[in-house]
This record gives C-alpha cells, structure tokens and sequence, in this order.
C-alpha cells in the first residue's frame, strides 16, 4: 500500500480519488514479454455508480425542455416590451393630435403652463401677431376668435378683440 501511494504521489494529507483517475501499482519484478504484448490495450471501464443510459436520456430530456421554456419566455417577455413601446407611443401621439384640433386643457396643465411663464411681461407689435398667427388664419384658428401663433419659438394664445375708438 505503501509504494501505491509513493508511486502516484499521494499523500496522507488528501486520500481523494476521483473517478477515472489513473492509478500505477508498482510490481515486484519486471513483467515478461509474455506476460503483455504491444498493442494489447483492451481498457475496459465502468460507469460511474448509479449513472446509466436512463439518466442520461432523462437528463437530455429536461435539457430540451429547459431551453424550450427558456426561449419560450425570452420571446413573451420581448412581445410584451413591444405591446408596452406601442402602446406608449399610441398614447403621446393620440393627445398631440387631439390637441392640435380642440387645444383643450385640463386645470392641472393649465397651473403648469401658467407656473412657466416668465415674471416679465412680453410685449408683441400688431404685425408680429399678425405674421405668428398667418394673418389670423383659419389654421391658426383655436376655438372662437382666440389664435395660436408662434412667437420667438413660443406657442402662444392670441385673443382678437374688437377695438372700439373713442373719438
């Protein structure tokens, strides 16, 4: 026993074999020619313990469908984010459209409108309004007598009113 462990170098310390390792056992004396012939390598192995063509075909199986489920949900998953990217961009364009027609506002936007205009008072001359608003034009036409019209980069609300002079 002793020379098994010198002749692979094993030690006391670490007594692990694992399977299919290689192990030399020293011989008393030299063998014979007789007693091997070259090319005689007929190396017969087990499997491991409790392994079998069972398993392995079980274990092949469960692989399949592992990756079968794994793709299945990878494509569920990027068919939901493109429902989602859809739906998102239906919603932003839908208001956009909308807005362009009527130019409705709920309270809530109209406070964050109002919080964003500057403290300064912006003063327009007659014809500026008239080249932001395309001579008040149909198309500019909000709702009644009341424009949009573009001012500087600005999308502003003009309200046309009848000016009455006093002589």
């Amino acid at each position: 026993m002793k020379k098994i462990i010198e002749a692979n170098g094993f030690s006391d310390e670490n007594p692990t074999l694992y399977p299919f390792t290689t192990i030399l056992i020293p011989l008393l004396n030299e063998p014979f020619s007789s007693q091997s012939t070259p090319g005689d390598y007929n190396i017969t192995t087990s499997p491991l313990p409790g392994f079998s063509a069972r398993k392995r075909k079980s274990n092949r199986v469960l692989s399949t469908a592992g990756i079968v489920a794994g793709g299945f949900s990878l494509l569920l998953v990027l068919i939901l984010i493109l429902v989602f990217l859809f739906h998102k961009r239906k919603i932003c364009i839908q208001p956009c459209r909308e807005s362009k027609k009527a130019m409705v506002f709920s309270p809530k936007d109209l406070i964050v409108e109002i919080a964003s205009f500057d403290r300064a008072l912006k003063v327009f001359k007659f014809p500026e309004i008239k080249k932001a608003t395309r001579n008040f034009g149909s198309k500019s036409r909000i709702k009644g007598s009341v424009y949009s019209g573009v001012f500087a980069g600005e999308v502003l609300a003009v309200k046309k009113t009848e000016r009455k002079c006093k002589h």
